[in-house]
């Protein structure tokens, strides 16, 4: 089971590294405003901040990217560091895997987000030049999501992980023993 929880991770990193490099091409206060930065270098600091505070969850709700910022987040998702982060995360996802210790009764859960998890959403992006430029519309979630895994846990299954790229993915209940957030600038789900 152990051999088969490893090769999953690994055809997981390998699938996130085909699909995303596949997907790339050459490359008042932290919210949103529409006072532009003073110049080319502190508009780049303040996207770079804001971006890092949007990760963090410390930008609620956000509906779009500043429009100061589109470029910027352009920038990264096709310019390497976007891929780079995600290696990171996927690094540490498969350490947390390889520590894990699974029964044998096949009741151990893995939670993966779709959208922008498994299957990028990169090029739709990249080919229509929306980065961030385009709203959410849709309902919150969280609730939505815990009670699918409350489902989940009911059945007898341990999660032992959860994948997102959004706060929604890995927020309420029954989360799981560990999650793993995925940069996404782009778009927030409440």
């Amino acid at each position: 089971m152990f051999s088969t929880m490893r090769m999953l991770s690994e055809v997981l990193v390998l699938m996130f590294l085909a699909m995303f490099s596949k997907a790339s091409g050459s490359g008042g206060g932290i919210g949103q405003t529409n006072k532009p930065p003073c110049s080319r270098g502190s508009q780049v600091s303040y996207c770079l901040s804001w971006r890092v505070a949007v990760e963090a969850n410390n930008v609620l709700p956000w509906p779009t990217v500043p429009p100061q910022c589109m470029s910027y987040v352009e920038n990264y998702m096709l310019g390497g560091q976007y891929e780079r982060d995600l290696d990171v995360i996927m690094e540490q996802n498969s350490t947390y895997l390889d520590g894990i210790v699974l029964s044998h009764d096949g009741m151990d859960a893995w939670i993966l987000d779709i959208d922008d998890t498994c299957l990028s959403n990169l090029p739709y992006y990249r080919d229509n030049k929306r980065f961030g430029s385009e709203a959410y519309k849709g309902k919150s979630s969280v609730v939505f999501k815990s009670e699918v895994r409350k489902e989940i846990e009911g059945k007898g299954y341990r999660i032992w992980g959860n994948l997102g790229d959004q706060w929604s993915d890995l927020l309420g209940d029954c989360i799981g023993s560990r999650t793993f957030k995925l940069p996404n600038p782009m778009y927030f789900v409440p």
